[in-house]
This record gives C-alpha cells, structure tokens and sequence, in this order.
C-alpha cells in the first residue's frame, strides 16, 4: 500500500527510513510497551488520519471543495507513542496543534 504525506519534515525523513531500515526501531515506548519501526509509525499515522479526516467531514469542519475551514485540532493524549501518532496526523493534515499535559 502506496501512504501519501506531505513533503515537509519529518515525513520524507520517515519515508525514506522505512524504506532503507524497514526493521529498525526508531520509538520506544516504555509506559505502553509499545515499539515501532518508522513503516509502522507511518501506518498508524495513515489509519489515524483517516478516522481524524472522516470525523472533520461529519462535523462540516471542511469547506464545499474539500478544504478545511480550520487548521487547528485539539487532542489529549498521553505521552509516548500515541502522542507521537497523534502529532504527525495533526502536521500531515496541515494543522495546528497544542501540546497538553494529561
């Protein structure tokens, strides 16, 4: 399956490490016992994205020609992979972000 992202950092970066490295961890996280290799933390960022896109289009928050009328989305996460995750989707959507402390 072909993932599609923007060309700003860190998402070539990551392309390119899954590509060259596909074994090689690059997030650990301890709190959840969770590791992953750059292709799985692209393939979860894709799958988040979707939900994330899905719920911007039921809550009318995209405009009549598919583009947002806002650019920033609020998430509350806990430290570790899922923040990571959460702020990639974010950044690949071409929004705004805060970080909050949980």
């Amino acid at each position: 399956m072909k993932l599609s992202f923007p060309p700003a950092s860190p998402f070539p970066e990551l392309i390119k490490r899954a590509e060259q490295t596909p074994d090689k961890i690059i997030l650990r996280d301890h709190s959840a016992s969770v590791t992953a290799t750059a292709g799985q933390l692209l393939q979860a960022v894709s799958h988040f994205r979707e939900k994330v896109d899905e719920s911007i289009v039921r809550n009318g928050i995209k405009g009549d020609h598919g583009e947002n009328k806002e650019k920033f989305i609020f998430l509350l996460v806990p430290p570790g992979f899922e923040y990571v995750v959460s702020m990639l989707t974010v950044l690949s959507l071409g929004a705004g972000m805060s970080a909050q402390c949980k």
